[in-house]
């Protein structure tokens, strides 16, 4: 028997057809050690400003995988934080924090992404260390150990919410007369959130 790339609780039967005999037994296979990240692509993937009317936030999921692309068993602890270019205001679980650490258990990790007061796109941060690594270390980047793995995504939008106000324009001086009383005059629109 040979588990190759796979994972889980494995039944092998075993049968003498003969003698009319057969038995059964049960093998857990376990995943070797984590090898890289991937990020389930968020749903919704475009969320909109606070306030703006909208879905405000979206789940993170990141997955800890092992060199044969199966999800990992052992816990670890994973490290998420928010690119220094991230959208003002937007946080992770809790308004104001932008780096946090949450346990990796049976190969999956989340957090929740809020949107702040301003649109952009969201850059993120995945870190993978060991269950019992120092948090307040990893957080202040003090830390000595290099993690298991890495990841960096952009998955998430912050757009604005739908237009709230606007403002109509036009100039006098730049009327033209097309003819039988009929004028051209340019307008610019100007929409607020």
């Amino acid at each position: 028997f040979s588990m190759q790339n796979d994972q889980g609780l494995a039944y092998i039967i075993a049968t003498a057809g003969e003698y009319n005999l057969a038995d059964t037994t049960f093998i857990s296979l376990l995943s070797t050690g984590p090898e890289y990240l991937f990020m389930i692509p968020p749903e919704p993937s475009e969320i909109v400003i606070a306030g703006g009317g909208g879905i405000e936030s979206t789940e993170i999921e990141v997955e800890v995988k092992d060199g044969n692309g199966n999800i990992v068993t052992d816990d670890y602890l994973m490290y998420f934080k928010l690119g220094g270019n991230a959208p003002l205001g937007s946080y992770l679980n809790e308004e104001g924090i932008t780096k946090i650490c949450v346990p990796a258990s049976n190969g999956l990790s989340s957090v929740t992404l809020n949107s702040g007061t301003n649109p952009g796109s969201v850059p993120i941060f995945a870190y993978l260390y060991e269950a019992d690594a120092d948090c307040d270390a990893i957080i202040e980047e003090t830390i000595e150990e290099e993690p298991i793995t890495d990841l960096f995504d952009t998955p998430v939008t912050i757009a604005t919410g739908a237009p709230y106000a606007g403002e109509i324009n036009f100039s006098y001086v730049e009327i033209e007369q097309i003819g039988g009383g009929v004028y051209n005059v340019p307008l610019t629109v100007s929409l607020e959130d």
